[in-house]
């Protein structure tokens, strides 16, 4: 079952409080009339959603979060594929993930070095 979806990109002014959500994200999600959402945030990413969603509506995010978490999947396949062809192995980076998400992406054909090299930058922050 595909989702209906839209990916917008927004362009915002860091200095700035307020943020607005595109109408037409909003209209997709079925939001475009509710006055209280709920945010759940980690880092990279916001999920936005109604705070009591129905069964239907629950089941659908799920469906929607699968097909983005294998479109994720797929992202850091060919990634790492390509930067560990190409640069020398670095530090295991790897422990700070869950190991259990991480056998997902080697079982989906992610190359473990090359998952280190993508890390690297992000390692001296």
């Amino acid at each position: 079952m595909k989702i209906q979806s839209i990916k917008c990109t927004i362009h915002r002014d860091p200095n700035t409080k307020k943020q607005v959500i595109p109408l037409p994200a909003m209209e997709v999600a079925g939001l475009e009339r509710t006055e209280e959402l709920v945010f759940h945030a980690q880092e990279g990413c916001i999920l936005v959603g109604r705070t009591d969603m129905t069964a239907g509506e629950a089941i659908r995010v799920l469906t929607y979060l699968n097909q983005l978490s294998d479109s994720l999947v797929l992202q850091l396949v060919d990634a790492s594929n390509q930067v560990s062809s190409v640069l020398p192995p670095q530090p295991d980076l790897l422990d700070a993930f869950d190991e259990e998400v991480l056998k997902d992406l080697v079982r989906s054909g992610a190359d473990p070095d090359g998952l280190r090299i993508l890390l690297e930058p992000e390692a001296g922050r």
